[in-house]
């Protein structure tokens, strides 16, 4: 039986191949899990995961001026981690 960890919020900051700064948003247990599904739903991030410069934890309310990429990612980062507890209570984790 595995207990179910609240997700919070992470910035994760990158650079692009000109060298300008971005950042997504995603909800995840951890700072880890929040890396690898920005990795997993940014291309750019999946074929150069080095050029990731931040990984914060941030409040959930301060949504900002987040552009429609953030809101995506946060969608597509819930299914995910959905996915991701139903795939570990299969396997018995």
């Amino acid at each position: 039986m595995s207990i179910q960890q609240p997700c919070k919020r992470y910035a994760i900051r990158y650079r692009d191949s000109f060298g300008s700064t971005h950042e997504d948003n995603v909800y995840a247990s951890d700072a880890m899990e929040a890396q690898h599904l920005a990795m997993e739903f940014n291309e750019e991030l999946m074929q150069r995961p080095h050029s990731i410069t931040a990984v914060l934890q941030t409040p959930k309310e301060s949504l900002g001026n987040a552009g429609l990429s953030s809101v995506v990612i946060q969608k597509i980062s819930a299914v995910a981690s959905c996915r991701f507890e139903a795939r570990n209570q299969a396997l018995g984790s």
